[in-house]
């Protein structure tokens, strides 16, 4: 919605206004019956209500000289994403000049940063070793999420404890984020025409293939609660956020996602060459399910008071990742050896049903693997 990345701000009295690249801009009126701004308004034949978003450009995107668009007919009053978007933006800059208060100028009000980049073809095939060292969990800042508290929000607005929209169409309390900084510029893909950006190692749900990186998304593809792809981009945007609800799923852009990534470029943890049957989606929910369990009962506000590494990646993310890196990156044996008790275990704690079944199951195949002849005729010799 920003052209040029640039946004100027302009005051007079008690009234606000801000012209974001050539197109967008948004007057903020205090008094619409005896203020300066609104008698003047009034008395020219100018839009002069308290919020007033107008488009002064052409719908070629060049910028209108015969035409006044600031006039009441030509007010944006039918798009949600411009109007949080220029409205936090108004708000950002009256609380960092707030007259009561010191003026903070080191927080920047602008536009959120988007830079379009090469198309992307998904090319890539599963490996069994991390895709990258530190793999990417994230949408961008300028995202869209449905809450429950706020309607349509940015990304960069979500904060803990609102309730966002899910795969369900339930709203969900987000309890933490394993990743959120604000002012680091990240890289995204954008899967038009929905607009989500997420990382590429970030799963999104596919219709008929389930939660799969994004970087495996092909055109065509339809994402659930979204459209058929027709376009993928790669495009640099300010802002990493990665909020967790209880079910692992969020919907950004009206797209059905998951708070979670893979680490092997597959839908599918991959042990060696071995793809097992556990989607990534389903393992990073059931190990997160302890941690979700002591956010909703804990009265400590602990979960409130995340702490996040430089880069923005919550502490203990950074410890849980750096383990199963280690255990990706070594012998495929040790890697084996530890991943089944650690899934029955982490099962049993979270979903005891599936967890005592897997047990049973586990302990079933190890007895009767015991009392085959062939065991018995190996133990023998």
């Amino acid at each position: 919605y920003f052209e040029n990345n640039r946004c100027l701000f302009f005051e007079m009295d008690t009234d606000r206004a801000a012209v974001c690249g050539q197109c967008q801009k948004i007057i903020q009126i205090s008094d619409t019956d005896d203020g300066g701004t609104a008698v003047f308004g009034n008395r020219v034949g100018l839009a002069a209500q308290d919020k007033n978003l107008f488009n002064l450009c052409n719908n070629d995107g060049t910028y209108e000289t015969t035409t006044n668009k600031e006039t009441v007919e030509f007010i944006i009053s039918n798009d949600p994403v411009l109007s949080n978007n220029l409205t936090s933006l108004m708000t950002c800059h009256t609380n960092r000049t707030n007259p009561n208060s010191v003026p903070d100028y080191s927080i920047t009000c602008g536009p959120q940063l988007e830079v379009e980049e090469e198309e992307y073809t998904a090319t890539d095939t599963p490996t069994s070793v991390p895709t990258q060292i530190t793999p990417s969990i994230c949408f961008s800042g300028v995202t869209v999420v449905d809450t429950l508290e706020q309607g349509l929000i940015e990304m960069s607005e979500l904060t803990i404890n609102n309730h966002v929209r899910t795969e369900t169409g339930e709203y969900e309390k987000v309890y933490g984020f394993l990743h959120r900084n604000v002012d680091t510029i990240g890289r995204f893909l954008k899967l038009l025409p929905s607009g989500i950006e997420l990382s590429q190692d970030h799963l999104v749900f596919v219709e008929g293939k389930g939660p799969i990186p994004a970087s495996r998304v092909n055109i065509g593809d339809c994402l659930t609660g979204g459209e058929n792809v027709t376009r993928i981009k790669r495009v640099s945007s300010r802002g990493v956020f990665a909020p967790l609800t209880k079910s692992g799923t969020i919907s950004v852009n009206g797209v059905v996602a998951s708070n979670f990534v893979t680490f092997q470029n597959s839908k599918f943890f991959r042990i060696g060459s071995y793809e097992t049957p556990f989607s990534y989606h389903w393992l990073c929910r059931s190990f997160q399910r302890p941690y979700q369990i002591w956010c909703s009962f804990s009265n400590s506000g602990s979960c409130e008071h995340e702490q996040y590494n430089k880069d923005g990646i919550s502490e203990w993310a950074v410890v849980a990742m750096g383990i199963l890196l280690r255990l990706l990156s070594g012998n495929p044996l040790i890697l084996g050896a530890i991943f089944v008790p650690s899934v029955i275990f982490v099962s049993i704690l979270s979903y005891p049903i599936v967890g005592v079944g897997a047990l049973i199951t586990l302990l079933g195949c190890f007895s009767f693997s015991w009392s085959h002849p062939y065991t018995k005729r190996a133990k023998e010799n």
